[in-house]
């Protein structure tokens, strides 16, 4: 008899969203192209660290 698979997600159930740190992921740069649908939008990490995603 084979084992069950291992849990994964649940339809009824939503997923939890990954986390990242932006430092991670802008990797010392004031900007990052995000490729999504076709389209490309920017994010930039402002003057007063803040963070715009532009299209």
């Amino acid at each position: 008899m084979n084992p069950p698979p291992p849990p994964g997600p649940s339809s009824d159930r939503p997923c939890e969203p990954q986390e990242i740190d932006s430092q991670t992921l802008m990797r010392g740069q004031k900007q990052l192209i995000i490729r999504h649908d076709g389209e490309s939008y920017r994010l930039i990490v402002t003057r007063n660290n803040r963070l715009i995603l532009q299209k």
